[in-house]
């Protein structure tokens, strides 16, 4: 039996402050290979609509399991003029003229960015993975899953590049 005082607390709120403390539990029961065959635990996030580039971290990246599924979706918003990307996703005109330019420069070859330090998000924020060890990381990796309207489920080392793609 774990003794829940000694989990570490957090300034995160609501679902969240539960969803990093059972992540807590499940690396302590996998760290002392209670755990057979792997992880307990699998957590889903939902994606941002703000996000970053250029978070410094050279890495190597997986390729999303969905990449072909994403090629087929930016071969038809990317023909998308940005007044259509407005009406479309009922965004301002400033949004919309800059998902036409991510579509644009969109490459299916590009690297892009580590899925986990490109949203910007109070759940991305609270989880803090600039702080993460190697080893933090990696189990990250493996217990964590964002969900995206472009690129579906990721990993969070999955490389990807910006978008902006209303889910809903």
């Amino acid at each position: 039996k774990i003794n829940t005082k000694q989990i570490p607390s957090t300034k995160a709120v609501g679902g969240f402050l539960f969803a990093q403390r059972i992540a807590h539990l499940s690396k302590t029961f996998y760290n002392r290979k209670k755990i057979k065959g792997g992880i307990a635990v699998r957590m889903i996030l939902s994606p941002t609509k703000k996000m970053q580039s250029g978070s410094g971290k050279d890495r190597v990246l997986h390729r999303p399991q969905f990449l072909e599924e994403t090629v087929q979706l930016w071969e038809v918003l990317r023909e998308f003029a940005p007044y259509e990307l407005e009406s479309a996703f009922r965004i301002n005109p400033q949004l919309a003229l800059q998902a036409a330019c991510d579509f644009q420069d969109f490459s299916p070859e590009a690297k892009g960015e580590a899925a986990l330090f490109s949203y910007i998000g109070l759940a991305f924020s609270n989880l803090q993975p600039e702080t993460f060890s190697e080893e933090e990381l990696l189990f990250c990796d493996e217990t964590l899953r964002i969900l995206s309207g472009f690129y579906g489920l990721v990993r969070p080392l999955d490389g990807i590049q910006p978008y902006r793609l209303e889910m809903g």
